[in-house]
């Protein structure tokens, strides 16, 4: 496939809606718990999860149901501590959770008041590189809830999803062809589906399976069939019927690979 430059779009806004979260049956137990508040057993809710396994949509539910303040990256810590005191407050992956002085105070807050403290993160608070033992006893507290690798379901769920967050039809067979192939993660999803909205929008083509093997070759060459003329077939149904010649193994540079003109 030959590079192409892709154009440049205003991403659509992703889509928070409760009915449009897509965790998988594996994560409805995080999902239940954090929908049960006001009645926590602590007044702190840690959710852990990989990069795109749900965990700011799971947030922005909880902070719908809770009435809780998301707080920006940026707020001041003694402004985060007076709304803490008064109000339920989300902190999603905040880097205030990276000065001690002020993830201390919060907690402390939170835990004083309980008017609720949702935590989003990467790594679970055992792993955080934290040296105050006043701290870690306090994370201790806290409720864990974790998000799971995704399933079949749950990625073919987010697939749909972020494919109508760009107003993109495409069809269940496309759907089903890339999630078979990409590395069972959210981020890969992600990344697919960004890289087919650039590649439909600079080629004026829907996203088809042709164009779903071009990206897959290109991009994830690790998560492919070993036989690249298979998947150089799949890019050109044309040449599966030719001479010996045209069914040779395809040797080339894959990324050379012609687009698809159908």
């Amino acid at each position: 496939m030959h590079a192409v430059q892709l154009p440049f779009s205003l991403p659509m806004p992703p889509s928070y809606a409760a009915e449009d979260i897509v965790l998988g049956s594996h994560n409805a137990r995080a999902f239940n718990a954090l929908m049960a508040w006001p009645q926590w057993p602590q007044p702190v809710a840690i959710v852990v999860g990989e990069a795109g396994a749900g965990k700011t949509h799971l947030a922005q539910i909880w902070a719908r149901h809770a009435g809780a303040i998301c707080i920006p990256d940026d707020m001041p810590t003694q402004d985060v501590i007076a709304i803490a005191s008064t109000h339920a407050i989300v902190l999603d992956n905040s880097p205030l959770l990276h000065d001690e002085a002020a993830a201390f105070a919060i907690l402390n807050v939170a835990m004083t008041h309980k008017h609720g403290l949702l935590i989003t993160t990467h790594a679970h608070p055992e792993l955080w590189h934290i040296v105050k033992n006043d701290i870690r006893s306090r994370l201790r507290l806290a409720s864990v809830l974790h998000l799971y690798a995704p399933d079949e379901e749950a990625l073919y769920g987010l697939m749909y999803k972020l494919f109508a967050d760009l107003q993109l039809h495409v069809e269940p067979s496309v759907v089903r062809y890339v999630v078979a192939r990409l590395p069972r993660q959210f981020l890969a999803v992600q990344q697919f589906v960004e890289y087919a909205d650039a590649a439909a929008l600079a080629q004026k083509k829907p996203v088809t399976r042709t164009l779903a093997a071009q990206i897959m070759l290109q991009y994830f060459p690790d998560h492919i069939e070993t036989d690249q003329y298979q998947l150089f077939l799949e890019c050109h149904p044309e040449r599966s019927e030719g001479s010996s010649a045209d069914r040779a193994p395809f040797q080339g540079d894959p990324s050379a690979m012609p687009q698809d003109d159908t």
